[in-house]
């Protein structure tokens, strides 16, 4: 993409907008972003993959350069200060290809960095753990601003979530085909890297490639070398574009997996394509986490692996040992984007409700807001053992015992608030390869 074409001039616009807001409620006059540094491990001279600061990836791409840093003041041009140095063992960053729209300088040292600060009260954002003088760090009072902002995108920045859904879709397809070939764990996902073009390093996540009873851990992560597992295969896996990761997740079921397993993830992904549809403005996010409670619940009991009915389930607490995580988050730059649980600019918080704490966005909807939808059944025997007394009598645990080996469904989609209807991402771009 051309950074320099309208779409990104009007996102940068609103983020520099945004900053002048944030700096007023800060009472600062600049704010100054450290991108970060590579980080050396401990006893050893190679370092850590590096990582943006999610703050500087929003308004700017530079996810490859380290030691680079912004300066925004109101009503001037944003300054990239890029550190320049003479190095033999790598390579060296070309310009970035947006920097018409920024003044562009270098540095040498911190001492040569602190020089070409502006003179005044400076916000900086870092994770570094002091700061000048005159600066002051991470202030809450600028963070809270920016976090609450974040969650509408501009339309450049769903635009870049569409290409990095667009590569994903490539890499489950992908990872779909190794599974039913018989591939491996590790297989699979080195297929889905392949498929999509990205290394680990670019990959928002660390990719949840869950076979057979694998799928029951929520995060697996350790992949297995071992061929031919047949039950079932969870697939959470997402793709990068100029900053802004998207977070996809399929199930399928195997060879060997029984016929209610098939069924409740046809059910489940009927149910959760109309749950995600809701997403409109004014809902309230808390009431989706309600909605998606009763989908699980009504399909434990229609499926017969509790013998009560749906209202049953979740008065017995049946619904969190088969969905133990909340139904969705807040996606952008970061695949957890921060500000989920604010309701307001000035760092009001909406905790999650009581019935499912680890729900990580309680937001009211607005248009342009991109979430997950991801409601999920899982068979986990840590959650289910520890059932007792009516809740334990109510589980058909025979017809449990024919699932323990498929681990569990989760099926995630990526979908913009829109103005009057979801667009589902997800769904669209699948759709569009299908037809290819």
């Amino acid at each position: 993409m051309d950074f320099a074409e309208p779409l990104y001039r009007l996102h940068l616009d609103q983020q520099l907008e945004r900053i002048s807001g944030a700096l007023a409620a800060a009472d600062c006059d600049h704010l100054w972003i450290d991108n970060g540094s590579l980080l050396r491990r401990f006893a050893d001279d190679s370092r850590y993959p590096f990582r943006a600061n999610p703050y500087l990836a929003e308004i700017v791409p530079l996810n490859q350069y380290p030691d680079c840093h912004l300066i925004a003041s109101p009503g001037a041009r944003p300054r990239l200060l890029i550190k320049q140095s003479e190095d033999i063992w790598h390579s060296r960053l070309p310009l970035p290809p947006h920097s018409s729209l920024f003044d562009i300088e270098y540095y040498r040292d911190p001492e040569q960095l602190s020089r070409q600060l502006p003179r005044g009260r400076i916000a900086l954002i870092s994770a570094a753990t002091s700061a000048p003088d005159s600066v002051e760090l991470n202030p809450s009072a600028l963070l809270n601003a920016l976090d609450y902002a974040r969650a509408v995108k501009s339309d450049y920045a769903i635009a870049q979530l569409q290409a990095a859904t667009v590569s994903a879709a490539r890499g489950h397809s992908a990872a779909r085909e190794a599974f039913y070939a018989g591939a491996s764990e590790l297989e699979i996902h080195a297929l889905y890297q392949h498929a999509c073009g990205q290394s680990d390093n670019l990959l928002p996540y660390d990719n949840i490639v869950a076979t057979d009873q694998h799928a029951a851990v929520l995060h697996h992560t350790v992949r297995d070398s071992r061929r031919q597992r047949r039950h079932s295969l969870l697939l959470d896996a997402g793709a990068s574009h100029a900053g802004y990761a998207c977070d996809i997740t399929r199930s399928y079921a195997g060879s060997a997996a029984p016929q209610l397993y098939r069924d409740l993830i046809d059910a489940l992904d009927s149910a959760q394509q109309q749950l995600a549809a809701t997403l409109t403005p004014g809902t309230d996010f808390i009431a989706v986490q309600a909605a998606a409670d009763q989908i699980v619940a009504s399909l434990l009991s229609d499926s017969g692996l509790v013998a009560v009915s749906a209202t049953q389930a979740q008065a017995l607490g049946l619904v969190a040992a088969f969905f133990p995580h909340g139904v969705g988050h807040l996606l952008g730059v970061q695949v957890h984007d921060r500000g989920g649980h604010l309701c307001d600019s000035r760092g009001g918080r909406r905790p999650p409700p009581p019935s499912n704490l680890m729900l990580r966005c309680t937001r009211q909807l607005e248009a342009n807001m991109v979430l997950t939808v991801e409601p999920g059944i899982y068979f986990i025997p840590q959650l289910l053992d520890g059932l007792s007394g009516a809740s334990r009598a109510a589980v058909n645990w025979r017809l449990l015992d024919t699932l323990l080996p498929c681990g569990g469904i989760r099926i995630e989609d990526n979908v913009v608030v829109g103005t009057s209807a979801a667009r589902n991402l997800s769904r669209e771009v699948f759709a569009q390869q299908a037809s290819l």
